[in-house]
């Protein structure tokens, strides 16, 4: 894909920010009872017994992404780890919360189709926010059928993958029965927090850290207990370099897997679950 060069230089200065949040949080060095160890899953790499392969895919460009590119080109400087609460962030804004793909984001979703048309994925995850799921929805338009609520695989939103909730409005959900409506081929039953009404988990303060990588955590157990082997997730930025970083061991050599992800980028990780260990 064809990025800007706001698009990547914002990329990367979030990138660093996150990281020195994760630093400053001490969120790096946790140890947990099961180790989680993830390396590149592209091409045909075997995954070994009690392993996952998932497809890993944020979501394309979303409005608030686009306002974000607008205020870096006119010199607006801000910080999107949620420590900005000033006026001048434009994901402050109360208009767009939980904004949809923009054309260029629904762009990238179609261009994604010539590799998912290539994968077998048996479930694909979607975060509750409109963006990620438009961008499942597009991206694996093959596994849908025209007029029905009928899917190839199942499509399943769960809240351990939407982003680092809180201070941002983009990152705010609509109300479960404006989803239903929309996406009447998503299954919701795993969606808790998100009355018919409001996003009962926005607030005006900013998700710990600490409370991303513990969800990110429980949801790689919570699919090491299920059946499928291939998985595909659509999610967000800030979820999967809190996943990648503080979660997942890539190892010295992460080949890429755990930097900063532009939009509408996917990349395929093997993750194994090593024995249980002490605390």
């Amino acid at each position: 894909m064809n990025y800007s060069q706001t698009a990547i230089k914002q990329a990367e200065k979030d990138g660093k920010d996150y990281l020195f949040a994760l630093k400053q949080a001490n969120v790096l060095e946790t140890r947990r009872r099961v180790k989680i160890c993830g390396y590149c899953g592209k091409g045909n790499r075997t995954v070994p017994p009690g392993g996952k392969l998932l497809h890993l895919i944020r979501h394309g460009q979303g409005f608030h992404n686009l306002l974000g590119e607008l205020y870096a080109d006119f010199g607006i400087d801000f910080n999107a780890t949620g420590t900005d609460l000033r006026p001048q962030n434009p994901y402050r804004r109360s208009e767009v919360l939980d904004p949809p793909l923009t054309e260029l984001g629904r762009e990238q979703a179609k261009q994604l189709r010539s590799s998912t048309q290539a994968l077998s994925p048996e479930l694909i995850v979607v975060s509750p926010l409109c963006r990620a799921t438009q961008t499942a929805v597009i991206a694996f338009s093959h596994l849908l059928k025209p007029g029905s609520t009928v899917t190839a695989v199942p499509f399943l939103a769960h809240e351990a993958v939407r982003e680092q909730a809180g201070a941002h409005y983009c990152d705010a959900c609509r109300g479960l029965g404006d989803m239903r409506i929309e996406f009447p081929m998503v299954d919701y039953s795993f969606i808790n927090n998100i009355s018919m009404e409001k996003d009962e988990d926005w607030s005006d303060s900013r998700e710990q850290l600490s409370s991303v990588a513990e969800r990110g955590y429980d949801f790689l157990l919570w699919l090491r207990s299920r059946p499928e082997q291939e998985v595909a997730i659509a999610t967000h930025s800030a979820f999967l370099f809190v996943l990648l970083n503080a979660v997942v061991d890539t190892g010295q050599l992460a080949e890429g897997l755990s930097s900063w992800f532009l939009t509408g980028e996917m990349r395929s990780v093997i993750i194994t679950f090593e024995a249980e260990t002490q605390e």
